[in-house]
C-alpha cells in the first residue's frame, strides 16, 4: 500500500475495473482521503448508494488522460486540464465562427428584404395616392354628367 506524507492512500480507480471503485485501507488522519472517501461513498447524502453517476463520469474522463500516477503527472494535471480545456474552447469557437459566417449572410439577406419591402411599401403608397386622385375626378364628372 502507498503512502503520501506518512498517511496510506486508499483510492484507486483503473478504467480496467469498469464502474467498480475501491478503497482500500483509507487513512483516517488524510483530510483529502476522508473526503474522497465521503464522495466516493455518498455518506452524507440521503438514499446515496456509491458514487454518483457525475463522480462516476469525472473520473473516466480523467482516467483517459491521467495514466501513469508519478509526482510528475499529479504536479502537471492541472497544466494538463486547461492545456485540454483551452483545445476544447478552441474547437467550440471555431465551430462557432463557421455559425457566426452564416449568421451574418442570413443577416444580410434579411436586410436586402427589408429594403424591397419598403422600396414596394413606398411603391404601394404613391399608387393609392394616384389612385385617389383618379377616383376622385372619376366621381366629380360622373355627378356633372348625371
Amino acid at each position: 500500500q502507498r503512502k503520501v506524507h506518512g498517511e496510506p492512500v486508499g483510492l484507486r480507480v483503473s478504467p480496467m475495473d469498469g464502474d467498480k471503485k475501491e478503497l482500500e485501507g483509507a487513512g483516517t488522519a488524510n483530510p483529502l482521503t476522508r473526503k474522497l472517501n465521503k464522495i466516493l461513498n455518498g455518506d452524507g447524502v440521503k438514499g446515496m448508494q456509491g458514487p454518483s453517476e457525475d463522480v462516476v463520469e469525472a473520473l473516466r474522463g480523467l482516467s483517459g488522460f491521467f495514466k501513469s500516477n508519478t509526482k510528475r503527472a499529479r504536479a502537471n494535471l492541472r497544466g494538463d486540464l486547461e492545456r485540454r480545456s483551452l483545445i476544447v474552447n478552441e474547437e467550440f469557437l471555431a465551430a462557432l465562427e463557421g455559425v457566426h459566417k452564416k449568421l451574418e449572410t442570413v443577416h444580410g439577406d434579411i436586410q436586402a428584404l427589408s429594403k424591397c419591402c419598403a422600396d414596394m411599401n413606398s411603391r404601394l403608397q404613391a399608387a393609392r395616392a394616384d389612385t385617389k386622385q383618379l377616383i376622385q375626378k372619376t366621381t366629380s364628372l360622373e355627378q356633372e354628367s348625371n
